[in-house]
């Protein structure tokens, strides 16, 4: 047997290997989520929301 010729172009061999169910795109990964620096003070305003006898939680940390 003797090789003839090959297949270099991507799409074309993208689509026989799709065509086949044998080709798999890899996902890309995504970076993980960076978290807030811990240094910044928090500040919490009073909230009135209109509804009579209620008052709002008090929350220390």
């Amino acid at each position: 047997m003797k090789i003839i010729s090959f297949i270099y172009k991507r799409t074309i061999i993208k689509k026989i290997l799709t065509h086949l169910n044998v080709y798999k795109e890899k996902k890309k990964q995504r970076a993980p989520p960076v978290a807030p620096p811990n240094d910044l003070p928090i500040e919490r305003e009073p909230y009135n929301d209109g509804w009579p006898g209620y008052e709002e939680p008090v929350f220390e940390f």
